[in-house]
């Protein structure tokens, strides 16, 4: 049985949902293996290296990693998620990919110029357009 089992059969239909010690001992444990893991890097603004972006969303939520690529690898530092509320779940689909690059923006406090992802890895094409045009009028601020 895997760490995660009784968090996961919380989301089965019809098992009703309880926080038990168990379920806080699994979460706790998880929360511990991210924290502790070597994979996840804290950003290092003062190199050259990109930061980058990466965003995934559909009609229920979003989610999104926050990475930095050196000597051509990937290392995450942050990530996130959020569902969407009843009403967010209608927006159109341009609605819910501009949002959703704004959700990472909220949830991180990206402040200074520096603090801000250089590119974004996304498969939507809009996005990636607005995430340019944004991108630019910061330069020009």
């Amino acid at each position: 049985m895997s760490i995660s089992h009784s968090l996961t059969s919380l989301t089965h239909n019809n098992v009703p949902f309880i926080w038990s010690d168990e379920v806080q001992q699994a979460m706790d444990l998880l929360k511990h293996a991210i924290i502790s893991s070597t994979y996840i890097h804290p950003i290092d603004y003062t190199s050259q290296d990109e930061v980058i972006l990466a965003v995934d969303s559909s009609h229920i939520a979003c989610g999104w990693i926050l990475s930095q690529v050196s000597k051509g690898k990937w290392y995450p530092s942050c990530f996130g998620s959020i569902t969407w509320n009843d009403c967010e779940s209608r927006y159109s689909q341009a609605k819910i990919e501009l949002y959703s690059l704004f959700v990472p923006y909220v949830q991180q406090k990206f402040g200074s110029s520096d603090s801000k992802p250089s590119q974004l890895n996304s498969t939507q094409n809009l996005l990636k357009g607005c995430f340019k045009i944004w991108t630019y009028i910061q330069m020009l601020q």
